[in-house]
């Protein structure tokens, strides 16, 4: 979903979703960046950044950080030392998807970011190629991601609820099964069809 239009209202989600302080430096930037200050875009290529961190065609990102999805390469960027003199730069994006929530929050808290890098990307992953490992969790935050993403008329409001909701949906996503549940089930379903021949990939 790269647009910026949603079907239904922001509206609030139990227990997740509060507005976070780290997301002050984040701004949605759906065409270009004209702000005074030096800015780094993640995962979208946002004309007017300084610095780009993005997987997509065309990118500028650094050679060395380059990897398959926009938030590894913001794990690597933020383990760097390019990190350092963009600490306080504002952060960009221009559409709303798991791997550009991610990376976004990875430069707004890279520490905590760092701490959880195997379920970042795997989330990532999942939401960028539909691949996923033999632990569900990165699908799940992927999936609430979505979710969350999908209660909101504009992707700018999406930001704001996804990052404020990310840290209890990193550590605690089985809590969250509303939001996940129904993308697992069809997932199952699709496993079980494949296991008894009704469903034939090929």
């Amino acid at each position: 979903r790269k647009g910026v239009s949603r079907r239904t209202p922001c509206r609030s989600l139990a227990a997740v979703g509060r507005r976070s302080d780290l997301a002050r430096r984040f701004r949605f930037v759906p065409e270009r960046w004209t702000g005074a200050e030096r800015a780094v875009c993640c995962d979208g290529i946002v004309p007017g950044a300084a610095l780009q961190l993005s997987h997509w065609r065309g990118n500028l990102t650094p050679a060395d950080l380059k990897a398959d999805t926009s938030t590894e390469i913001a794990l690597r960027f933020v383990a760097s030392a390019y990190a350092e003199p963009w600490r306080e730069a504002p952060v960009l994006n221009n559409h709303f998807d798991t791997d550009g929530v991610l990376s976004v929050w990875t430069l707004l808290d890279p520490a905590a970011a760092q701490a959880r890098r195997g379920l970042l990307v795997a989330a990532a992953e999942a939401g960028d190629f539909d691949a996923w490992h033999d632990d569900p969790a990165g699908l799940r935050v992927d999936a609430a991601i979505r979710a969350l993403g999908e209660t909101c008329t504009e992707d700018g409001a999406a930001y704001e609820r996804a990052l404020a909701a990310l840290p209890e949906l990193l550590d605690h996503i089985e809590r969250h099964e509303t939001l996940w549940g129904a993308d697992w089930k069809r997932i199952q379903d699709a496993e079980l069809d494949i296991e008894t021949g009704r469903l034939v990939l090929g």
